[in-house]
């Protein structure tokens, strides 16, 4: 392990332990809040600094079946002056009859992909995207634990590449504006933190906008997690996901990245396209009063950079600290290694 990896591990531990959250407001007992910093390095983006708070809520005292609704908002600083400021909010109402989400963001992303060109190899492209964006989930319950919905977003991405001299076409600006419908069967005993149950999910997304370097096209998004309760202080949990697009001429916003909580110990953004699959289990520990440990391992095919497939393993470790036990969530930080490449996540809740 380097130098630099022991030392992000220290800080996310100091901070962690001083991360902030009131398990009861005076104000309004109804609600509780919690935060945490954020300190990362990654070999794409070097270090950065940032924040995650939370406010979690119930909307009517008398409604005992609706999970707890939840107001967040993250931002991040990296070194290579990536940023992004991104307010979530998830509603759930009448009984747990209605769910609805809500997101919206700005993203300034400097970051790289990997191209093959004949007598040039393998080689790096940094480019930089931004993107401003609105996004909106709703569903309805239709018989017991399940229900159906529809999504839309409205999102304006603009991407350079460092190839533009050599090809002005690489670079692009596009409205990846797209409507959707889902489905999802949750039989969770707790949203945030849960030790038993099922919540699997479809989602497509339906991108119309046709430009000179897209066609219209179709994206599905399909998970499936599974948690079990091993004893009164473990938690089995496991994934399988699968990300997929779908159409003639897909624009390079609508790739895919191994990475993020669908395999954690991917940061460098080597491996993207058109398909993803993943599939990972963790072991949740909560060894000690508030405290716990999380140890998690997974596989991810996808195309390498050659074209060819590839197997993407990764395992890691993680530590967590209950912020509210009243509503059993956990604030958390996730310490991960892949194939030559490792990430460092933060978290409110679990990464699934």
């Amino acid at each position: 392990m380097t130098f630099k990896i022991k030392l992000s591990i220290i800080f996310c531990i100091i901070f962690l332990q001083n991360s902030f959250s009131q398990d009861s407001i005076p104000i309004d007992k109804n609600v509780n809040y919690t935060a945490i910093p954020m300190l990362s390095f990654n070999l794409s983006k070097g270090f950065g600094v940032g924040f995650m708070a939370a406010a979690i809520y119930n909307l009517k005292k008398e409604d005992k079946v609706s999970p707890p609704s939840m107001t967040a908002m993250v931002g991040s600083y990296s070194t290579n002056k990536s940023w992004f400021g991104v307010v979530g909010q998830s509603l759930f109402l009448d009984q747990d009859n209605w769910r609805i989400e809500f997101a919206l963001g700005h993203s300034n992303n400097n970051f790289q992909t990997f191209m093959s060109m004949p007598g040039m190899g393998d080689f790096e492209v940094p480019f930089n995207t931004k993107i401003d964006f609105v996004a909106a989930m709703g569903y309805r319950r239709v018989y017991q634990r399940l229900y159906l919905g529809a999504n839309m977003q409205l999102a304006n991405a603009k991407t350079e590449f460092d190839l533009s001299s050599i090809d002005s076409a690489a670079n692009t600006k596009q409205n990846q504006n797209a409507f959707g419908f889902n489905a999802m069967l949750d039989t969770r005993n707790n949203i945030y933190n849960p030790s038993r149950g099922i919540h699997a999910s479809i989602t497509t997304y339906h991108y119309l906008n046709k430009s000179e370097n897209a066609n219209p096209y179709t994206k599905l998004n399909f998970y499936t997690n599974y948690y079990h309760s091993i004893n009164k202080f473990n938690v089995l949990a496991a994934r399988i996901f699968a990300k997929a697009a779908i159409g003639s001429k897909i624009p390079f916003e609508g790739l895919s990245v191994v990475g993020s909580k669908d395999l954690r110990g991917y940061s460098e953004g080597k491996y993207r396209d058109e398909q993803v699959y993943a599939i990972q289990a963790e072991d949740r520990w909560n060894f000690y009063k508030k405290f716990g440990l999380v140890g998690f391992a997974g596989l991810a095919i996808t195309n390498s950079p050659k074209g060819s497939s590839s197997l993407l393993p990764a395992i890691g470790v993680g530590v967590r600290y209950k912020t509210i036990p009243s509503r059993n969530i956990n604030v958390g930080i996730d310490v991960a290694t892949g194939k030559d490449d490792w990430g460092l996540y933060f978290r409110i809740g679990e990464a699934f």
